[in-house]
């Protein structure tokens, strides 16, 4: 631990580290001992990371801070879970459904569900016919309207009777909330399965649903919906599939063509520019640089923190151009020499200020109490650092006795393009700042700064439709929904009673069941109506005796209600329970869920009251998530404007107040002219095109920094900072050609920014420096 801590000492702090006196032998001790040291860290961080995989989620809670209560979170966990475990299915063709099924993968489903499979479903029905009768047929008993409709019903055969008059003389069955209802998913006696119909094409469309498997291949899934795609357009049949699993598995297929197509494209025009800008295959030792460095940020994080979202891995792997910026600097210094590992000793101060000011930004975020932005924070750190590290000590070793010569196909044009471009830099460029700081100014005030999630999706178009035309048919809806919290039956009946006037209807427990207090109602309104004669001669006058219709009467009169947890322990339960968060039935009170179809009018302050004296409250998940996304938008750029900030405190302790204020005007004005840029282009200033700017705006720092690096000659700074910038650009503006509208802002707005960054530095440079003969 003293040699290597002597060592580092030496190498870092004192730029005579190696002398003419040092011996081969001693040099190839310590390159070793370099050597032995980053792989044993690049081991341990391999270890880290493949024992703490698992930590790293998807989810959109581990990624989001949102503003709910310990119940709303656990509601919304129940909804999203139920979303992303099983796929649903509506086809009108249910022979199809069936057949689909048989042939699914063995381990793709835990459970299936076709149709009910009781040998008869009445049978499952029939002892829940009290607490499964439609309020309106309650209210109908209660004011005995309903048993003169029931003798009509006796007579005619106009209505819905599963059951004879002998077994179900009042037909308490057909008056079920789950078989007489007008909208949504109903119950096919006959077939036994649920079916809706469509109000466009008046065609029945069968319902089925499947669990997944647990840690099923998403692949697996994808080819089973495919196939089933297939059968349906074999049979001429209309299939309509969705399911969270499927948009995740389609999303993270896309997002792995895409990553594949411009990951490798990126790679070969870097590697292209790369070499020919130092004319030797020794430069892509650079990648060594770069895959240390995000081995540090990940395995950091990873240690950091219980969990991790993947997002901020992936806006992570921007730092790219950060990371390698240390190398290309000094290595822009080195064209046409023999590289000596002492000379990245001139570079320490340059690189040591970058790494401050990069690090203190990212650091910033940590202030934020938004999750996501801490997990960037100290991946950035990390990777940074070993950046740092691994340039200036592993990187010199390696490149020891190397020449770089730019190919004369590459120096050629670049020379060109410079010397065209000069008069502009020099005597334009910084004229250009009133307006844009005004262009960009303009079209922000007249632009939403709201995030909108629903134009961030990866998905398809028809699938898109398909999701639409799913929720359509189904009539059904998950992304808003009432929480009532220690409540009841009765009392969720009483709320949406109040809030009639904003619903069209609404899915709940109350919509389906009656409480055991209204049961018990109706109970004693058949005790009674066994007793007035009015009602019994109505029966009378049909030619029943007297003593079969007071038969029936008692029947019903005996029947005892049913609490919640009688009805969760039937067959039916778990269709009934994911209405309730908790997930035992025996505990009181219980917190209810129910899905609200909302009237297309907008939400009032008389909602709210209504809902807040209930002690209920209305979930709009993606109005959640766009409120989330902003805040951590704006967290984040005041954050980054107490990174400029102590930025430009550092500059102006290095390079004084004057230099110091050019250099971060350049930064200040290249955002604004990129923001102004994507606004124009009619993209929004949304999360995506912010932290773009963000990281664009860091790299610049760096690039202002080394047109102030004087050990450099002006043109080893213009090709330091056109090559380090050339680079990032190239990966970032690959991006633009995703399907996901989130990563095109991202990628644009980061493009832009660099672009404008580099040529503001070298506007720097060519101002404060007269080049000589190029």
């Amino acid at each position: 631990m003293q040699n290597l801590y002597t060592f580092l000492a030496q190498g870092f702090w004192h730029k005579n580290y190696h002398t003419k006196n040092h011996n081969a032998k001693n040099h190839n001790t310590k390159k070793v001992f370099i050597y032995t040291i980053f792989a044993l860290l690049t081991s341990a961080m391999i270890a880290i990371i493949a024992l703490r995989i698992d930590s790293i989620q998807s989810d959109i809670y581990s990624l989001l801070e949102l503003d709910f209560s310990p119940t709303q979170k656990q509601a919304l966990q129940k909804i999203q879970q139920n979303f992303a475990k099983d796929i649903s299915f509506l086809s009108d063709d249910d022979t199809l459904l069936d057949e689909i099924f048989a042939l699914a993968p063995p381990n793709l489903f835990s459970s299936v569900k076709l149709k009910f499979d009781d040998s008869n479903i009445l049978d499952t029905l029939y002892p829940l016919r009290l607490a499964l009768l439609r309020y309106e047929t309650f209210s109908k008993i209660k004011n005995k309207a309903f048993f003169i409709q029931n003798a009509q019903e006796l007579v005619h055969s106009f209505a819905l009777r599963p059951l004879s008059p002998s077994q179900d003389f009042f037909n308490l069955l057909g008056h079920s909330s789950l078989l007489d209802n007008d909208k949504g998913l109903k119950l096919d006696i006959a077939s036994a399965r649920l079916y809706a119909l469509d109000n466009i094409t008046q065609k029945k469309y069968y319902f089925a649903s499947a669990r997944l498997a647990e840690n099923i291949n998403s692949q697996v899934l994808l080819d089973f919906i495919l196939e089933a795609r297939k059968m349906a357009e074999k049979s001429s049949a209309h299939l309509l599939i969705q399911g969270g699993a499927i948009f995740s598995a389609i999303g993270k297929q896309e997002g792995i063509k895409e990553s594949i197509y411009m990951g490798g494209l990126s790679f070969i025009l870097v590697g292209l520019l790369l070499f020919g800008a130092f004319g030797s295959v020794r430069i892509f030792w650079l990648a060594l640089v770069i895959g240390f460095s995000f081995l540090c940020g990940l395995s950091g994080a990873l240690l950091a923190f219980a969990h991790l979202h993947i997002l901020s891995i992936v806006i992570s792997t921007s730092l790219v151009g950060l990371i390698i910026d240390f190398a290309i600097h000094w290595l822009a210094k080195e064209r046409y020499k023999v590289v000596s590992p002492s000379s990245i000793f001139s570079m320490r101060r340059i690189f040591l200020l970058g790494l401050f000011i990069t690090t203190s930004g990212y650091g910033l975020f940590l202030l934020s109490p938004m999750p996501f932005l801490h997990q960037v924070a100290v991946i950035s750190i990390f990777a940074l650092v070993g950046a740092f590290f691994a340039s200036f000590f592993l990187l010199p070793q390696i490149l020891q006795g190397s020449v770089f010569v730019s190919k004369h196909a590459f120096r050629k044009p670049f020379l060109s393009l410079i010397k065209i471009a000069k008069p502009f830099f020099r005597k334009y460029i910084f004229w250009l700042a009133p307006f844009v700081v005004l262009f960009a100014s303009v079209l922000l005030l007249h632009t939403d700064t709201q995030d909108d999630i629903s134009k961030y999706s990866s998905l398809p178009k028809h699938s898109l439709q398909e999701l639409q035309d799913f929720a359509r048919i189904s009539d059904t809806s998950t992304q808003k929904f009432i929480l009532l919290e220690s409540g009841n039956i009765a009392l969720e009946r009483r709320l949406m009673n109040d809030i009639k006037d904003f619903i069209d209807r609404y899915d709940g427990l109350s919509a389906l069941l009656l409480s055991p207090k209204e049961q018990q109602e109706i109970i004693d309104s058949f005790k009674q109506a066994s007793k007035d004669k009015d009602i019994l001669r109505i029966y009378e006058n049909l030619g029943f005796e007297k003593s079969q219709i007071l038969e029936a009467f008692e029947k019903v009169a005996s029947l005892q209600p049913l609490d919640l947890e009688q009805i969760l322990s039937t067959r039916l339960g778990s269709d009934f329970a994911r209405f309730i968060i908790s997930a035992n039935p025996s505990l009181h009170p219980q917190s209810y869920i129910s899905f609200p179809h909302f009237k297309p009018l907008n939400q009032t302050d008389e909602l709210e009251a209504i809902l807040a004296k209930y002690n209920a409250s209305l979930i709009d998940f993606p109005k959640s998530i766009n409120e989330s996304f902003s805040a951590i938008k704006f967290n984040a750029i005041w954050l980054k404007i107490f990174g400029y900030i102590l930025a430009f405190i550092a500059l102006s302790v290095a390079f004084g107040l004057k230099k110091s204020a050019m250099m971060m005007s350049v930064v200040l004005l290249s955002t604004l002219a990129s923001l102004g840029i994507v606004l124009a282009f009619g993209i929004g200033f949304n999360i995506f095109v912010a932290f773009g700017l963000i990281i664009s705006s860091a790299v610049g720092i760096d690039y202002v920094l080394l047109a102030q690096n004087h050990s450099l000659s002006p043109k080893e700074r213009v090709f330091g900072i056109a090559l380090a910038s050339l680079t990032s650009i190239i990966s970032f503006c690959l991006l633009s050609l995703s399907h996901t509208q989130a990563v095109v802002a991202f990628g644009l707005s980061a493009t832009l920014g660099m672009a404008f960054c580099a040529l503001g530095a070298i506007a720097l440079t060519l101002q404060s420096q007269n080049l000589k003969k190029l």
